[in-house]
C-alpha cells in the first residue's frame, strides 16, 4: 500500500460517510485547517500531555 498522510486518509473515510471521530497530533500547526476541514475533533500539537488528550477524546 502507498505510504498516505492523515489528511488525505481522513477525506477518503469521510467521502464513504463515515464520521469517525479523528484527533490529530503533530510537531507544526501547518495542516491544522485541513484538519478542520474534515471535520476533526481536534488537532493537538506534540509533545502531547495527556490531560489535553482527555479533554479531546470521549
Amino acid at each position: 500500500m502507498p505510504k498516505r498522510d492523515g489528511i488525505s486518509l481522513a477525506r477518503e473515510i469521510r467521502k464513504k460517510g463515515d464520521e469517525t471521530m479523528v484527533i490529530y497530533t503533530s510537531s507544526t500547526t501547518e495542516y491544522a485547517m485541513d484538519a478542520f476541514g474534515i471535520h476533526a475533533l481536534g488537532y493537538l500539537l506534540k509533545p502531547v500531555e495527556y490531560t489535553e488528550l482527555k479533554k479531546h477524546s470521549i
